[in-house]
């Protein structure tokens, strides 16, 4: 059905799944418009793709954190539909997010990064070895950003999404896990004894 609709027809498709995703108030409603956007994305060109993207990204400020916390499950996925360019800039719009420091923007930021990184070997553009890792480590460097905050709620979330849905993914490789590991090992060693020495 999607490989043959029209260009509009299917952007039309997409934009009402993606305000769904934002301002429904079923979950189970958002969560199935949100793999039916997943299902249509790969069928779109690039330029609808970003278009779709930026809309769920815009949706990271819903100040709702009901409506705004499913949305990386998605805007991760997607995300990494875009060429190497592209993908570099809205991981600096995620790192801006993470400096302003406001919780639920920062933590669901946190959440499309480890997403990201979590179906990273997925990436269809070609990339050399060095691009690859560069990439890699400037992800996993803003996850760890987000542990080493100042902000209890953004470091235990940033903790809590690099766990599940990395280190625990069934999607992620061993390989992959392990060179997320020998990138982050070090540095989540000596910041999580901190924070569980904190009084509760």
């Amino acid at each position: 059905v999607y490989d043959a609709a029209s260009r509009n027809i299917r952007m039309h498709i997409a934009t009402h799944f993606v305000n769904l995703i934002k301002i429904s108030e079923t979950v189970s409603v958002r969560k199935e418009a949100g793999q039916a956007l997943l299902a249509i994305i790969p069928a779109m060109p690039l330029d609808q793709q970003n278009e779709i993207m930026i809309e769920l990204y815009n949706g990271l400020e819903i100040e709702d954190y009901q409506f705004s916390r499913l949305i990386p499950d998605y805007l991760g996925f997607i995300i990494l539909h875009l060429p190497a360019e592209e993908l570099y800039e809205m991981i600096s719009n995620l790192e801006v997010n993470i400096n302003l420091g406001n919780v639920k923007t920062t933590s669901a930021s946190l959440i499309t990064l480890s997403i990201m990184l979590e179906h990273y070997e997925s990436y269809r553009f070609d990339q050399t070895g060095q691009e690859r890792l560069a990439m890699i480590r400037r992800i996993t460097g803003l996850l760890i950003r987000g542990l080493a905050h100042y902000k209890d709620a953004i470091s235990q979330e940033a903790f809590r999404t690099l766990t599940e849905r990395v280190f625990q993914s069934s999607t992620a490789s061993m390989d992959h896990k392990r060179e997320i590991l020998c990138l982050t090992g070090k540095r989540i060693l000596t910041l999580v004894p901190d924070s569980a020495d904190e009084p509760s």
